[in-house]
């Protein structure tokens, strides 16, 4: 299986360091991108049940919650995370 990242497909990458170290990787490595994830996996099994299966409107609530939390994340850390672009207003 091949999982795409920052418009590239993993089995496309040659050089691992210029891959992870590329602008879209920033957030990964912020200091508080841990808590971050911990934080929205909490957020999608709340959202979802803590089932694996949801329904379509289980799915569609989870995906906005979580672009909202991904923006709010962004937004908060603007000046470190200065490659992502944000809307104005979401």
């Amino acid at each position: 299986m091949c999982v795409c990242a920052g418009g590239v497909w993993f089995s496309q990458v040659t050089d691992i360091v210029d891959f992870i170290g590329a602008p879209w990787a920033s957030a990964l490595f912020h200091d508080k991108f841990p808590a971050f994830r911990e934080a929205l996996v909490g957020l999608v099994q709340e959202v979802g049940g803590g089932t694996p299966q949801m329904d379509a409107y289980e799915a569609m609530h989870t995906v906005s919650e979580v672009q909202d939390s991904v923006i709010d994340f962004v937004r908060t850390h603007m000046s470190e995370l200065i490659a992502y672009n944000i809307p104005l207003a979401a």
